[in-house]
């Protein structure tokens, strides 16, 4: 340690003198204590163990860094028999005081000898057995009237819930789920990946597409874009990878050319749709449903031969169908809920898988239109099929406006994982199966 000033160890005194004990007693239960001093007003009860006469009174243990001789003239606390004695005497005195019922013991032996009790307990009266066991015996404490209280989540303030369009896809899979993402904000940590993360890479696709079909191309340009396909996949990259783009040059090379097979495969399997143009890429909206409003963004808007509408969806993972469409609950709501606020007809709605292996269309749309097979969950009637996602996107938002919170018990995938502690999905199920008792 070194020596230090006259001036600086009287500082670091005062700072140690003056530092708020950090650890604060709780109000109620049993404590268990190492000193006699520690003990303050207000217990109800104290029981005092190992009370033997080698333990007390306390024996002196001044302290061993500074010279005996000092603290004893100084008055140290238990620097010398008498005053350890003392202090010994006075701290049980008002150990006395304090105690509503006090009860001090000791044990008969302590390794292979027989110890003898404090002398300044020998004149303290003896506990009989009967005595004994009425100390501990169980005392009944006074029964309530058991309360239930129904703590049900508020509704929504104001009009716009932070997650968008995703809240009611959110809600429709899993209520509590949705509340605690998109109303209490909770987040999962992202997961650390290898190379670029799925998420990442989704994004620059999303990109590169964009820049590929900006300029609005009708589909007999589109034999002419495969020149404009290395441009687009820079685009796509420029923000993923910045100014790391020339210390990874390995790892943008392998993005960049799987990019570039992507947008080729893409370009030809767009030739071979019926004939359209590209209305919109990126297009923003707002649209209302029930009682919330929310800002809507549309990968791409393609307009038919005969005029209608093509919502189109780009998703890159490689299991991304329509499915979630067409159930009992609209599981992704972005292309419903579009579809539902156009003023102009739309007579198909797709998602386009963005996969350099398999390019393909899920979804529906007029016959030809795209090439594979429209979905047969869907209804034959475009028409009819959008008033179908509107209802059932009136019922999630009035759902999410309300505080649902509930979990279904025949699909919680999404109330476990890292959001299991949150939403507790594991003790509802108990409680709902019976496993369990809720008292």
């Amino acid at each position: 340690v070194g020596e230090i000033s006259l001036d600086a160890a009287l500082a670091e005194l005062g700072r140690t003198l003056l530092r708020t004990a950090s650890a604060v007693l709780p109000l109620r239960g049993v404590h268990v204590l190492d000193r006699v001093d520690d003990v303050g007003p207000g217990y109800d009860g104290v029981w005092v163990t190992g009370f033997t006469d080698s333990a007390w009174p306390e024996p002196p243990h001044g302290n061993p860094l500074l010279p005996l001789p000092l603290q004893r003239a100084r008055g140290m606390p238990y620097s010398s028999p008498r005053d350890a004695q003392q202090r010994s005497a006075r701290a049980l005195d008002r150990l006395v005081r304090r105690s509503r019922e006090l009860v001090v013991s000791w044990p008969a032996r302590v390794y292979d000898y027989d110890t003898e009790p404090s002398p300044a307990i020998l004149n303290w009266p003896a506990l009989s057995t009967g005595e004994l066991d009425a100390l501990t015996a169980a005392r009944p404490l006074p029964v309530a009237a058991r309360e239930t209280l129904a703590d049900d989540a508020p509704p929504l303030v104001g009009t716009r819930v932070a997650g968008g369009t995703g809240a009611l896809g959110r809600q429709a899979r899993c209520p509590l789920r949705a509340f605690c993402q998109d109303r209490l904000g909770a987040r999962a940590l992202e997961p650390l990946a290898f190379g670029v993360p799925a998420r990442l890479r989704g994004i620059a696709a999303h990109r590169a597409v964009e820049a590929l079909f900006e300029d609005l191309p009708t589909q007999p340009a589109l034999a002419d874009k495969a020149a404009a396909i290395p441009a687009s996949v820079e685009r796509g990259l420029r923000r993923l990878f910045g100014r790391t783009r020339s210390n990874l040059a390995p790892l943008y090379e392998l993005e960049a050319e799987q990019l570039e097979r992507m947008l080729a495969a893409l370009l030809r399997e767009e030739v071979r749709r019926a004939p359209f143009r590209v209305r919109a890429v990126e297009q923003r909206a707002s649209a209302s449903v029930g009682p919330l409003t929310f800002d809507v963004r549309i990968d791409r808007v393609d307009e038919l031969a005969d005029g209608t509408l093509a919502i189109i969806d780009y998703k890159t993972s490689e299991r991304a169908t329509s499915a979630d469409w067409f159930g009992a609950r609209l599981r992704d709501a972005q292309v419903p809920l579009y579809a539902s606020g156009s003023v102009e007809p739309v007579r198909a709605a797709v998602v386009l898988r963005l996969s350099p292996a398999d390019i393909r269309y899920f979804g529906f749309w007029p016959s030809d239109s795209f090439p594979g097979r429209a979905s047969k969950a869907a209804d034959p009637d475009p028409a009819a099929q959008i008033v179908l996602w509107r209802a059932q996107l009136a019922e999630l938002a009035s759902e999410l406006a309300a505080g649902d919170t509930r979990v279904f018990v025949e699909d919680y995938d999404d109330a476990i994982g890292t959001y299991a502690p949150l939403t507790r999905v594991f003790e509802q199920l108990a409680l709902v199966r019976g496993a369990v008792s809720r008292w």
